[in-house]
């Protein structure tokens, strides 16, 4: 029994020197000092925006985007008939320090091609994103029960850090809320997967706190990859995250002459999304 213990304790150690050696952690000092760098980065993104576009950024995110009640253009809805619910529902999870307004041209060129089903957004924070996205479709769950349904399909759609917490929702099966499943994924310019090693990622003291979370998610995907398509979507000047890390899916798009942080308000992107979702 000591022997059988002692080997465990090994073991333990080992697989904390590898995780060590894998993800040596940044000194504060660069952490604060490449957060400095990367916010200026997506700063000139937005600032590179038209006029015209810049007023309506600044409208979406900081007037429509902040309403804890948000139903522009249809979104969560308080019922549904049941030819509403026959169809999958679609959750739309913004990036860190962004909130749903960011999906406000989506929400107009889906309501304007006239395709889908229910749209949900909400904002989250980063700590508890999966526990808010769980509760999120709980909620829609016992919509669409109310409306007579069984089950509830579910599309997940995330920019960045909402790709991310989209492909850790969907490729685990076993944590699913009951009664629910997914069936599609997008995700715009989501890191999901490590560089080799991952020490060479761009900003890797700013991206240290997912990196190790993304091991799990990328395991977990190859794992469960035949259960929920996934199609990626890239910026070809994304200066964030590299197109190795982004571009993994069932279908992979890259669209030229975008970056990071605005991929999901650009109608190039936002198209090849809701093709996936309801034509594909």
């Amino acid at each position: 029994m000591k022997l059988i213990q002692l080997l465990l304790f090994s073991f333990l150690i080992c697989l904390e020197i590898q995780a060590s050696d894998r993800f040596p952690v940044p000194s504060p000092e660069s952490v604060k000092e490449y957060e400095t760098y990367v916010m200026e980065l997506g700063k000139d993104e937005v600032l590179s925006l038209s006029y015209i576009d810049l007023i309506e950024f600044i409208w979406d995110r900081y007037v429509l985007g902040m309403d804890g009640h948000f139903s522009y253009g249809g979104c969560n809805p308080k019922k549904l008939t049941y030819e509403e619910s026959s169809r999958p529902a679609t959750i739309l999870l913004h990036g860190a320090g962004a909130n749903q307004g960011h999906w406000v041209p989506f929400i107009d060129l889906k309501n304007q091609l006239g395709w889908g089903g229910p749209v949900f957004t909400f904002n989250y924070l980063q700590e508890t994103d999966l526990e808010q996205l769980r509760a999120k479709i709980t909620e829609i769950r016992d919509l669409y029960l109310k409306a007579g349904r069984q089950e509830v399909s579910i599309n997940l759609v995330g920019h960045s850090l909402g790709a991310i917490c989209s492909a850790d929702y969907a490729y685990r099966p076993e944590n699913w809320v009951e009664g629910t499943r997914v069936e599609k994924v997008v995700s715009m310019g989501g890191r999901l997967r490590n560089l080799e090693p991952p020490i060479d990622t761009p900003y890797y003291p700013y991206c240290f706190d997912v990196l190790e979370r993304i091991d799990g998610i990328w395991a977990n995907f190859l794992e469960n990859r035949g259960e929920v398509r996934l199609c990626a979507i890239a910026g070809a000047d994304d200066w964030l995250v590299p197109q190795e890390s982004m571009l993994i899916g069932d279908i992979n798009v890259v669209i030229s002459n975008l970056g990071h942080g605005l991929i999901n308000r650009f109608p190039a992107a936002n198209r090849a999304a809701l093709e996936f979702l309801y034509l594909k």
